[in-house]
């Protein structure tokens, strides 16, 4: 399990994320935290999780964020 703190706030953009992360093997959208802005999610076999961390940001909620916000 791991915490990701994200800057998102549209919650059509949260809503896609959770689906995106779901839907990616190994990993499910657990939990959103609206006042700490963070998400708990499951991740099988998590080795770097400031990687992850980062991949998540850089790769879908930059992105959601230029769409929804």
């Amino acid at each position: 399990f791991m915490s990701v703190p994200l800057d998102m706030t549209d919650r059509t953009g949260l809503a896609l994320m959770a689906v995106i992360i779901t839907a990616t093997p190994g990993t499910f959208w657990l939990d959103y935290n609206s006042s700490r802005r963070t998400v708990l999610i499951h991740v099988f076999d998590l080795v770097d999780e400031e990687g992850w961390t980062d991949q998540l940001k850089a790769r879908y909620e930059v992105l959601l964020m230029e769409i929804f916000e």
